[in-house]
């Protein structure tokens, strides 16, 4: 009886300990400061450089980022140029894909003009 009643208690309490399921939502550009809504996820999957050509040569890579929660976090950065061209063709990704919970506020960082936009695929959080 004292087995029959742990098992018991054991599937309730596992009943009560479930994990959310994804469904698709929606796949967005984020060009702006955003929040991800309540019961959302993004997947933020690339950025949208405003050029990935660009002078190299003999100058520091470009640099791109994304502002999370009021911190810029480097996404990317483009290749240096060598002696034999004056221009960059390479782009390396560094930290993607982030997965951002509700409540995150995600902004590109456009100062420096080379991030137009983020590539999103947002998720229902599902039961």
């Amino acid at each position: 009886m004292r087995t029959i009643l742990s098992i018991a208690f054991l599937f309730v309490a596992l009943a009560g300990w479930t994990q959310n399921n994804l469904q698709f939502s929606q796949a967005k550009i984020v060009s702006g400061t955003e929040t991800v809504p309540n019961g959302k996820v993004w997947k933020l999957n690339s950025f949208l450089p405003t050029q990935v050509y660009h002078s190299a040569f003999g100058a520091n890579p470009r640099i791109y980022s994304v502002n999370i929660n009021g911190i810029d976090r480097q996404v990317g950065h483009s290749g240096i140029g060598d002696s034999n061209s004056q221009f960059s063709s390479s782009m390396s990704f560094i930290e993607l894909p982030l997965w951002l919970p509700a409540g995150t506020t995600i902004n590109p960082v456009v100062s420096a003009g080379y991030i137009w936009g983020i590539n999103i695929i947002e998720f229902n959080l599902v039961d």
